[in-house]
């Protein structure tokens, strides 16, 4: 079950059908605020509430006192990777369905809501690749709650690929960040590198090979990482990359 997409800030666009390109003129923020329609770190206080954003182009985040900007677009070997993946969760859905809970794609999550001066607001704002909140979790949130783009609650388990834009750094940094505020196991998954970086909750982050990952707070679900390699490299040959 995928519920939660993001939504975040509104970018407001101007479409080249001809070419399908896309003339992005400005990024302009709940509270008015305007940034830069590229990617990249913007300083931007106090912390802004995200709301509704084109995932199409952008996924925005916030690291206080940053912004963040990121590109939605990937090349072809990693979409292949989230296919696998995608296709992984789908098989676990249909055998397991929501009774432990519920796993999301790209839904993002408000963490560390502070109420000092000049900081008021949630300090942390991520959308994570894939997702995993348990029963207990998602059955606190009001209905309300369920439909915000950025859901204020932590995920059991936090699931990353890394890209040519998100590298191991960097999404080390975000599981970290969820891992302090409460998430039970965050993984970054390098396929190409053919390793994988697991970060338990109050264990030390550990480099693996990449193989079968068994997550002891997302009941029934195993990720075969050795499968979306395989799955990846069949496709390259089919398609000629």
């Amino acid at each position: 079950m995928c519920r939660g997409k993001p939504r975040g800030a509104r970018i407001f666009t101007n479409i080249e059908r001809e070419d399908e390109s896309y003339d992005v003129e400005e990024i302009v923020l709940p509270s008015g605020q305007q940034v830069p329609p590229r990617a990249g770190r913007f300083r931007v206080t106090p912390p802004p509430h995200l709301r509704d954003f084109n995932k199409e182009l952008f996924y925005v985040e916030y690291d206080y006192p940053e912004l963040i900007v990121r590109d939605a677009a990937l090349r072809v070997l990693f979409n292949l990777e989230r296919e696998e993946a995608q296709y992984q969760i789908y098989q676990w859905e249909q055998t397991v369905g929501d009774k432990g809970g519920i796993a999301v794609e790209h839904c993002g999550y408000a963490l560390n809501w502070s109420s000092s001066p000049g900081a008021n607001g949630y300090l942390q704002q991520f959308v994570p690749e894939f997702s995993f909140v348990d029963a207990s979790t998602w059955s606190s949130l009001s209905k309300e709650e369920e439909d915000m783009a950025y859901l204020p609650c932590v995920p059991a388990v936090v699931l990353h690929f890394t890209t040519d834009v998100d590298t191991m750094e960097i999404l080390q940094t975000k599981t970290h960040r969820f891992v302090c505020a409460g998430t039970r196991e965050g993984v970054v998954v390098d396929i190409s590198g053919e390793r994988v970086w697991i970060h338990n909750r109050g264990e030390k982050p550990h480099f693996e090979a990449l193989g079968v990952i068994e997550f002891d707070s997302w009941p029934g679900f195993t990720l075969d990482c050795g499968a979306i390699l395989a799955y990846r490299e069949r496709e390259r040959r089919r398609l000629g990359l």
